[in-house]
């Protein structure tokens, strides 16, 4: 007896000797914890200049208002969930929950309703959603090359399937994806085109959109927008941001050699952006007066009081809105159309026989010390999947009768929005467009089956 209280007594001290050890472990964990640095969510860095600097995301916090990430497959979901968590700094999950992060996300990828997505069991939670919807018939082949790598246990991204097999499963499954498409369209939303994601000029403004979307969200805090355009160049085309300040100096000498912000630029900017979100590109990025042309767009200076210059050039003093990186983008674009040659990095490495010089390295090891986002299979052209071990692109034809569906359904879609989404309506009408014209060059003498539309037939 006295042997076991011994005992007891020793256990009882040994357990309060852990008790007091482990509570000074944890107790001086704790106080890491509430430091500043430590244990807290860190957003992409946004640097001077409009410059940024990717951190890796962490877990948001645990009150954080969730949204789902929507697209049909083969719409850029894993394109958007990168630059989600590169513009919030928290990461993201998927309905099928393959990183096994649950509900500790900012936002949820999502296919639902098309028969690949699902609602997570949290659904109820999620009052929010962004819709991210691409041309179906760029879309559906882009879907059935990823169904092609999981059956052959590719990497995603990695190779194109051969004609044949794109052949096969086209004329055995595209009525039935051509109906889930139509299906996946929903209401209440921040809708984003691909197109317009990937576009070299508007797609900056496509992702300011994206930013203060998710920032309206409890427990969000985006990146500022001044780096919006950094983050999308370094997400969406693959371009490292340590290298944008040297980058934007080299094109400004270049290319127009003007002063950016003019008000030159900003009239031609918005025209850009008026016309391409009338024939099908991103509606939602159109500045608010560029809708009513009635209304004078610039404040009108008195007769005798001379319009402020920049160089010489005219200047608008209130222009606040339009982004150098757009302008320069838009620089670029004229610049390669009269003939200046101005080399990606990818020309650069090909004419030197596969050798960079100081500069070029210099950039890639700073790459290689920042998160990597497995992007080196997208191209400039969006509408097009490239592959380094797949070969060059190669279309993927269509049967008349299935591009005749396929007008058929998004000019059903779009007569279903016509008058409470003017935005989608203009969407779906220039994606029919576009496969009404893929139609064209078939050259076939098979009638057109496709119902008429005002405005279109």
């Amino acid at each position: 007896m006295i042997a076991i209280r011994s005992r007891s007594r020793w256990l009882v001290a040994l357990c309060g000797a852990i008790y007091l050890y482990s509570f000074h472990l944890f107790g001086d964990d704790d106080e890491v914890r509430r430091q500043p640095e430590a244990g807290v969510r860190r957003l992409s860095n946004a640097l001077p200049n409009g410059g940024c600097e990717i951190t890796w995301p962490k877990k948001p916090p645990r009150d954080v208002e969730i949204t789902y990430a929507a697209s049909y497959p083969g719409c850029g979901a894993r394109m958007t969930w990168n630059l989600v968590e590169a513009l919030t700094g928290l990461e993201t999950g998927d309905d099928w929950n393959n990183n096994g992060r649950g509900d500790e996300v900012v936002t949820v990828k999502t296919h639902y309703p098309q028969s690949n997505g699902i609602l997570v069991d949290f659904d109820e939670r999620i009052k929010r959603v962004f819709v991210v919807i691409r041309n179906p018939m760029k879309s559906i082949p882009s879907f059935f090359n990823h169904i092609y790598e999981m059956r052959n246990h590719l990497p995603v991204h990695s190779e194109r399937a051969p004609l044949e097999e794109w052949t096969k499963w086209r004329d055995a499954y595209l009525d039935i994806e051509i109906a889930e498409y139509k299906k996946f369209i929903m209401r209440n939303r921040l809708l984003i085109t691909y197109e317009g994601l990937t576009d070299n000029l508007i797609g900056p403004q496509v992702a300011k959109g994206l930013n203060e979307f998710l920032g309206k969200a409890r427990g969000v805090t985006p990146i500022h927008s001044d780096s919006v355009a950094c983050i999308w160049r370094a997400v969406v085309k693959n371009e490292p941001p340590e290298n944008q300040a040297a980058q934007i100096k080299k094109l400004q000498a270049q290319a127009l050699n003007q002063p950016l912000g003019t008000y030159q630029k900003k009239t031609e900017q918005e025209k850009y952006l008026r016309n391409t979100a009338i024939l099908m590109q991103t509606p939602e990025v159109v500045p608010a007066e560029l809708a009513r042309p009635q209304e004078a767009q610039h404040k009108q200076l008195p007769s005798n009081q001379q319009a402020p210059t920049i160089n010489g050039n005219p200047a608008d003093a209130h222009e606040v809105d339009v982004d150098p990186l757009d302008l320069l983008m838009e620089k670029m674009q004229k610049a390669l159309a009269r003939g200046k040659v101005l080399q990606t990095r990818n020309q650069l490495e090909k004419n030197q026989g596969g050798q960079q010089n100081g500069q070029l390295q210099k950039q890639g090891e700073m790459q290689n010390e920042m998160p990597q986002y497995d992007l080196s299979h997208r191209r400039l052209d969006p509408g097009h999947h490239n592959s380094q071990r797949g070969g060059p692109d190669v279309p993927r034809p269509y049967l008349p009768r299935q591009l005749d569906n396929m007008m058929n359904m998004l000019l059903e879609v779009a007569n279903r929005y016509e008058k409470t989404d003017v935005r989608l309506y203009h969407i779906m009408m220039g994606y029919c467009e576009q496969v009404r014209s893929e139609r064209a060059k078939l050259n076939s003498d098979e009638p057109l089956n496709v119902k008429s539309h005002r405005g279109f037939f």
